[in-house]
């Protein structure tokens, strides 16, 4: 409300916040979701990742509201330069999945990450400028050969399906023919220059 109340006092009411930030109530991102007084689907959210890649209850029951309630989600996400993904290559690899991440488990539509070294807890060393450039650089060199194939289904994405439907839960592994697709699509994105090591 106090966000709200200074932007109308410097004649800015419709401005964009990405208000709330990283509040880690479920419930009070859910309370504060209010066009009139509170958090509009103008405005921005965050959902994170616990270091490295993990996620749980409480981050996917925000990303689900903030999708149900029309909110724009930002992936709020830092990989550790000198914890498990290593040195400087390792980290902008960690930095460039954790953006896939932020697309597809949490279904953002804009990224917030800061790589940060383990020592200085900055991004701004020399590791780190690297590091920034090459996962920046990565994506966009890479996001556009993509696009094409799914751009005009994104008014209408499906939402997936639930872990039985994929998986045989007592063995718990995918079932054939998603492992099936699984190879298609490897293969297809191989055929496009992206080199796997598995």
């Amino acid at each position: 409300m106090s966000l709200r109340e200074a932007a109308r006092l410097v004649g800015r009411p419709g401005i964009f916040f990405v208000a709330v930030g990283t509040a880690e109530s479920v419930g009070g991102q859910i309370a504060v979701s209010d066009p009139t007084w509170g958090i509009r689907e103008t405005d921005g959210r965050l959902v994170g990742s616990i270091t490295e890649f993990m996620t749980n209850d409480s981050m996917m029951n925000k990303a689900v509201h903030y999708q149900q309630y029309g909110s724009f989600a930002g992936s709020l996400t830092g990989a550790i330069y000198g914890g498990y993904g290593g040195g400087a290559e390792g980290t902008a690899l960690f930095q460039t999945a954790y953006h896939l991440k932020g697309l597809m488990v949490h279904h953002c539509q804009f990224q917030q990450n800061f790589p940060f070294h383990l020592k200085y807890f900055s991004n701004t060393t020399r590791e780190l400028l690297w590091v920034v450039s090459v996962y920046f650089h990565a994506v966009a060199r890479n996001s556009r050969k993509l696009l094409e194939k799914y751009e005009d289904q994104i008014p209408k994405a499906p939402l997936g399906k639930e872990f039985q439907e994929v998986y045989d839960v007592g063995k718990a592994l995918p079932k054939t023919e998603y492992m099936d697709q699984y190879k298609r699509i490897k293969d297809e994105i191989a055929r496009m220059g992206v080199e796997f090591i598995y």
